[in-house]
C-alpha cells in the first residue's frame, strides 16, 4: 500500500510524532485512529487466545506449551448423559462387583414375566439367562462408551470461550460476539492500550485451578508478555501494522 504526501520533510516528522502522540492517547483524535489501531490489537489477540483454547479443548498443546489435564470419566458422563443418580454412580463404580448380583436379578425377573406367559422348565431357564446376559453386556457397553468417549474440556456450554472469541468491528464501534458468553467478554480500549479477557464468574477458577475445590490448573491466558509465542506478537504487530497503516493514509490525505 503507498501513501502520498505532499510536504516537506520536517512536515512529515512533525505528522509522524502527531500520530505517535494519538495512539499514546495524548493528542485529538478526529480520525479515530487510536481505537481502530487498538480494536485490531485487541481481535488479533482474541483470535489467537480462543484458537489456543480450541487446541487445549482436543487434548492438544497449544502455542505457548500447555496442555489441559483431560476430564475424568464422572465428567464426561455428567456431560453428555446428564448427571447420574446415586444408583447410577454406584453402578458406574463397582459394575464387576455388582455385575453378578444384577445379572441373578434380572434374570429372576426375566423368569416371573416369562412365568406369566406358561414358559417355565429349562426352556424358561435358557431364555431368562440369555437376557439377563444381554441387559448386563448393554450396561457395561454404555458406561465403556461414556467412560471413553471423546469430549472436548471446558466446552460444556461454551459461555467461557465464547467470552473469549473475537467479535467484530461495526461501524467504526467493537461489537462483542453474540453468542452465550460473549456480553462476559472484556475488551476495554484505553490511553495507548487494549485489554482483553473475560468476566465469565467460574474463568479465574479454572484459569488458576482450585485445590480447595479439586479442580485442576486449565490456563487459557498468558500471565505475561514473556509467556505470549512469538508467533502471536507477529500476528499482533502485523494487525497493528495494517491499521496503522490504513489510519495514516486517511490522517496525511485530510491533515
Amino acid at each position: 500500500m503507498s501513501i502520498a504526501f505532499q510536504g516537506t520533510r520536517q512536515e512529515l516528522l512533525e505528522q509522524i510524532y502527531h500520530l505517535v502522540s494519538i495512539l499514546e492517547g495524548q493528542a485529538e483524535d478526529l480520525y479515530g485512529i487510536h481505537d481502530h489501531f487498538f480494536s485490531a490489537l485487541g481481535l488479533a489477540a482474541l483470535k489467537d487466545i480462543s484458537d489456543a483454547y480450541k487446541a487445549k479443548a482436543r487434548g492438544e498443546a497449544d502455542e505457548m506449551g500447555i496442555r489441559w489435564r483431560e476430564l475424568n470419566p464422572a465428567t464426561i458422563r455428567a456431560r453428555r448423559h446428564g448427571r447420574p443418580t446415586p444408583e447410577q454412580q454406584e453402578l458406574f463404580d463397582n459394575f464387576d462387583k455388582r455385575a453378578k448380583a444384577r445379572k441373578q436379578e434380572y434374570k429372576r425377573e426375566a423368569l416371573d414375566r416369562l412365568s406369566l406367559r406358561g414358559i417355565q422348565g429349562s426352556h424358561a431357564e435358557g431364555v431368562a439367562e440369555k437376557s439377563s446376559e444381554a441387559k448386563i453386556k448393554a450396561e457395561k457397553d454404555k458406561l465403556e462408551m461414556m467412560a471413553s468417549r471423546s469430549v472436548e474440556i471446558l466446552v460444556d456450554t461454551s459461555r467461557l470461550f465464547n467470552s473469549l472469541s473475537p467479535g467484530r468491528i461495526s461501524q467504526g464501534e467493537y461489537q462483542k460476539p453474540q453468542k452465550r458468553g460473549g456480553e462476559k467478554q472484556k475488551f476495554e480500549i484505553k490511553e495507548g492500550e487494549v485489554i482483553v479477557g473475560t468476566n465469565v464468574i467460574y474463568a479465574a477458577t479454572h484459569n488458576y485451578g482450585s485445590k480447595k475445590r479439586g479442580i485442576p490448573r486449565r490456563q487459557f491466558l498468558p500471565e505475561s508478555g514473556e509467556q505470549v509465542p512469538d508467533k502471536w506478537w507477529q500476528n499482533w504487530l502485523e494487525a497493528g501494522r495494517e491499521a496503522l497503516i490504513e489510519g495514516f493514509k486517511e490522517y496525511i490525505e485530510t491533515a
